[in-house]
């Protein structure tokens, strides 16, 4: 790594009296693809979160662990591109703690199967049809008799307002200077009265991209869903 060497004669507070304290503060590029100072600098949520896993001052995840296919995929689903990343990590965290927290800012999910871990984007829109169910040939395909059945979710679980507790500022070593940023869908709140939920966010530096994942949660939470169960 190149390094750059200051050396101060005397305390900052000395050369500028103005100044509150004597801590000197740098701005760094953040982490890159190639890790010597000359790759791109990784800023997608999700390759962020890949580099967690394969760096080797790191998590250091063998590769053969990994589904990188995944990864690639959920880096480059829509509403996941724009993202742009950029925080401190500046308290120690258990890695798979982190590594959670980091996917559900994306939105993303991990998986770990089978010794290998995978990631998908989650969304709110509805999926393909995964199987098409068909009594012709006979006995083929068939839904059990009685055995489905359909739950509706609870009105108590919709949710009108998100606020998310965004730690913007990392010179606030104690995370505790959180700008609120609220989402609300004014419709389920007149019809169901208002109920809140706060999210912690703080992968990211720009209010927009903490705006894009807080209006996720909202459409998510604001719904009503159906579960249908059958054999």
């Amino acid at each position: 790594h190149n390094v750059t060497t200051i050396t101060f004669t005397q305390p900052p507070r000395s050369i500028n009296p103005n100044m509150e304290s004597d801590d000197i503060w740098v701005t760094l590029k953040g982490c890159e693809d190639a890790r010597d100072s000359s790759g791109s600098l990784i800023s997608n949520p999700v390759l962020c979160l890949l580099e967690y896993l394969e760096n080797p001052n790191l998590l250091n995840i063998s590769a053969s662990d990994i589904n990188a296919a995944s990864f690639t995929t959920a880096a480059g689903t829509s509403g996941i591109t724009s993202l742009r990343v950029g925080f401190a990590q500046i308290e120690p965290m258990d890695g798979l703690t982190l590594l959670q927290e980091i996917a559900r800012q994306c939105p993303c999910i991990l998986f770990f199967d089978q010794d290998t871990i995978s990631i998908a984007a989650l969304a709110n829109s509805a999926g393909s049809s995964q199987l098409s169910f068909d009594v012709n040939p006979a006995g083929t395909d068939n839904i059990l008799t009685a055995s489905l059945s359909e739950v509706d979710s609870s009105v108590d679980e919709v949710i009108s307002h998100v606020v998310g507790r965004w730690r913007k500022y990392w010179d606030d070593k104690t995370g505790n200077k959180l700008i609120d940023v609220v989402r609300a869908n004014t419709a389920a709140a007149s019809a169901l009265g208002r109920r809140d939920v706060d999210l912690e966010i703080w992968i990211y530096y720009k209010r927009t991209d903490v705006e894009t994942e807080l209006d996720f949660w909202k459409t998510r939470w604001s719904k009503m869903f159906r579960h249908v169960r059958f054999s």
